[in-house]
C-alpha cells in the first residue's frame, strides 16, 4: 500500500513538472526598448532628402519610454540634439509613438511599429526653423 502511495505521489509530480515545463522555457522576447538602448537609422523627408539619426533609451516605465534623438548634419558641430518621449511595447513586436521636445522650433510626431529588432515610422512636425516637416524613418537596434 505504501509503495502505491510512493508511486502515485512519484507519478503526479513527474506530470505536474512535465505541464510546467513548456511554460518556463516560453520567456518573453527582452525588452528592446530597454534603458541603456542605442538605435540608428535614417530619415526621408517628403523632398526627397536623407539625414541620418540616433535615439537613445534613458527612461522605461511599463510601456512609457524617455530617450534623446541626435540628428545627424555633414558638420558634427551642428547635430541637434532633442529630448523624446513615447509608449512601446515592452517585449516583442508592436506599435511605437513618440514626439520631441519643443527645441527652437522644432517639434515632431513619430508613428510606426517595431518589429524583429527594427522600427518603421512616419513623422512629421515643424523643422528647428519652424518650417513643416514630414517622411519616413527606420531605425535599426546597435
Amino acid at each position: 500500500m505504501l509503495i502505491m502511495k510512493n508511486l502515485g505521489l512519484v507519478l503526479s509530480l513527474f506530470i505536474l513538472l512535465s505541464l510546467q515545463a513548456p511554460l518556463a522555457a516560453q520567456t518573453p522576447p527582452p525588452d528592446a526598448l530597454a534603458v541603456g538602448t542605442k538605435w540608428h537609422g535614417a530619415r526621408t523627408f517628403t523632398s526627397g532628402n536623407t539625414q541620418d539619426w540616433n535615439l537613445a533609451i534613458t527612461g522605461r516605465d511599463g510601456e512609457t519610454f524617455t530617450g534623446t534623438i541626435v540628428l545627424i548634419s555633414d558638420k558634427p558641430d551642428e547635430n541637434f540634439k532633442v529630448a523624446v518621449s513615447g509608449t512601446g511595447p515592452v517585449s516583442g513586436d508592436g506599435p511605437v509613438r513618440f514626439e520631441t521636445d519643443t527645441k527652437a522650433e522644432l517639434h515632431q510626431h513619430f508613428v510606426g511599429k517595431l518589429k524583429n529588432g527594427a522600427m518603421t515610422l512616419d513623422f512629421e512636425g515643424r523643422s528647428r526653423n519652424g518650417h513643416p516637416t514630414k517622411g519616413s524613418a527606420w531605425l535599426q537596434r546597435k
